[in-house]
């Protein structure tokens, strides 16, 4: 990549992650611009680009003032990464519990049925305590694929906390599926105003997959009045809901599609019921199940091609601390 006549060979939004001839890239307005432009240019940077008003110091490198540093960030990786966003379906897996095990089903079933994915979780950047993790996660999530080009990946998976929703940006991201779990249960003003953020960015034709138990966020179903909705859950009138639980030996339930589904294909899953069988999972992850279910159904998955890879599936990680219900 080439910026006015200067070759740039990396990116970088941690000064202490500069190598020579990137571009590094300031986002924080904390009083630290000067400090990290020092450091930027004794690693090597080649050009800086910096959201801040005041005057800047003279620097030996090209220095770009900007104003809004996210958006720069999130062009200049999908220019410098060949733009790995491109073709690619994007599912966005939104809650403050059940997005951990979700997330895991939904990758688990379409790697096993030969569809190559991806999967992030935006607590992932949280845990690694880094400084500004939501603000530079697209960056991240970017990088990450821009590593692995060639590799031919068609669907990525992204585990949303509402903290993150409400620090980062979605420049650059069209999600094809939105998966509602459960989110806070003090659902306020804030929240709803990150959900309807990540609404905006749902494509035109794209699905979202919604938990009708989530009582406190039965208002958002209005909001979807004109967009493709799956519901599930254990109330009687959802799309996808379960019956004959059982958890002796492991989760035992009777999946029941009740409405006609059509796939990402444009072929029409007439109602039905099938059994599925899960180790290592309760009651309490029905509605995890059932949200992949959903999601391998619009994409293509048979129904006893999903029984037989759940009955096989290990190493599921359990919920963490701050998913625990």
């Amino acid at each position: 990549m080439v910026i006015d006549g200067i070759e740039i060979k990396g990116i970088a939004w941690d000064s202490q992650k500069v190598l020579p001839g990137y571009v590094y890239i300031h986002l924080k307005k904390d009083g630290s611009e000067n400090e990290a432009m020092e450091e930027a240019i004794k690693k090597g940077a080649a050009m800086i680009f910096i959201e801040v008003e005041k005057e800047l110091p003279k620097s030996a490198v090209p220095v770009k003032r900007i104003v809004d540093g996210k958006k720069i960030l999130i062009e200049l990786c999908n220019k410098f990464y060949h733009d790995p966003l491109e073709n690619m379906k994007i599912i966005g897996v939104v809650g403050e519990y059940g997005t951990v095990i979700t997330g895991q089903l939904i990758h688990h079933l379409l790697r096993e049925e030969g569809k190559e994915a991806v999967m992030f979780d935006t607590r992932d950047f949280a845990k690694a305590k880094m400084p500004g993790s939501g603000l530079w996660l697209w960056g991240e999530i970017l990088a990450s694929l821009g590593d692995r080009m060639g590799q031919d990946i068609h669907y990525m998976i992204i585990n949303l906390s509402l903290a993150s929703l409400q620090d980062c940006s979605l420049y650059g991201m069209e999600f094809d599926i939105i998966v509602h779990t459960v989110l806070a249960e003090n659902y306020g003003d804030q929240e709803k105003m990150a959900v309807n953020n990540l609404l905006e960015n749902l494509s035109a034709k794209g699905i979202v997959i919604f938990n009708v138990d989530d009582k406190g966020c039965i208002g958002l179903l209005e909001s979807l009045k004109n967009r493709l909705v799956i519901t599930y859950g254990f109330c009687p009138r959802a799309t996808l809901t379960a019956s004959s639980i059982d958890t002796a030996l492991a989760l035992h339930f009777t999946c029941c599609i009740q409405r006609g589904i059509t796939d990402r294909n444009g072929l029409e899953i007439e109602p039905m019921e099938f059994p599925v069988c899960i180790s290592n999972l309760g009651k309490q992850e029905v509605g995890d199940v059932l949200a992949a279910i959903a999601v391998g159904l619009v994409y293509g998955v048979p129904a006893e091609r999903m029984m037989d890879i759940f009955q096989d599936i290990q190493g599921l990680t359990k919920k963490a601390k701050y998913e625990s219900r």
